[in-house]
């Protein structure tokens, strides 16, 4: 058998086989032009050995953490935004970002907003330095392991992805529940497939931060036990599935 990684629309009818990792990359496929029929989705798995819960770590609910490349298609301008509305609410949260600080161009989206707040530096990428000093409880900790990131979901309530643009399915929310951290998605894309049963159904409305911000304050006014007991059978399911070897 032979991978093809990319190819011609006129070729398409020489494929026996499509492998997708959602219903959503499943369904571009066809509008693509690929024959349905040839068309199979095995979703995204997690490494059990890295992602996995630790009960000897405490958790902190008043944590959020995002892991992912510093820029617009991550919606990071997005998180800032409704981060900041919603410490008017809940000023006793956190926001840490993970991941590579990419510079930003003149006509991404944010980019007016993060220049008029003089959070861009002289290569245009985020000046974190001055986006704690506004905002303390927002914290850039640059690029880290995946050890050390699965350290960092073990010890958080919450992962949050405000991806600008639908993925087609997004591995990170399934390390991040692996460990017994809630993800907090955009209703669009591969996203809605990823929350796992006893997983809670935290969706905001894409590329909206007022719909994030009431997220983001809302989970907080969830009792501790059910949270607590969701995170034990979250975790007990994931040590039973979703493995690469499965």
């Amino acid at each position: 058998p032979h991978i093809i990684l990319g190819m011609e629309k006129e070729d398409y009818g020489l494929l026996d086989r499509v492998v997708c990792v959602s219903a959503f990359s499943r369904n571009q496929q066809i509008e693509y032009g690929i024959d349905e029929q040839k068309i199979h989705v095995i979703p995204n798995a997690i490494e059990p050995n890295i992602f996995h819960w630790n009960s000897r770590i405490q958790r902190s609910t008043k944590r959020y953490v995002f892991a992912g490349h510093i820029n617009y298609h991550k919606g990071v301008h997005l998180l800032l935004e409704a981060f900041e509305h919603a410490l008017t609410k809940t000023p006793d949260i956190n926001l840490d970002l993970y991941g590579e600080n990419q510079a930003w161009s003149k006509a991404d989206p944010g980019y007016d907003q993060l220049s008029k707040r003089n959070f861009l530096d002289s290569e245009e990428r985020i000046d974190w330095s001055q986006v704690t000093k506004c905002l303390p409880q927002i914290r850039y900790h640059g690029e880290i392991s995946h050890h050390d990131l699965a350290s960092v979901f073990q010890e958080s309530g919450f992962c949050v992805n405000g991806s600008w643009n639908p993925e087609t399915f997004g591995l990170i929310s399934l390390e991040a529940q692996a460990c017994g951290c809630f993800p907090i998605l955009p209703n669009f894309g591969g996203f809605p497939e990823t929350p796992q049963r006893f997983c809670p159904r935290f969706f905001f409305e894409p590329r909206n931060s007022a719909s994030l911000k009431k997220i983001l304050t809302t989970v907080q006014k969830i009792g501790k036990s059910p949270i607590s007991a969701l995170r034990r059978r979250l975790v007990a399911f994931f040590a039973r599935m979703h493995a690469w070897s499965d």
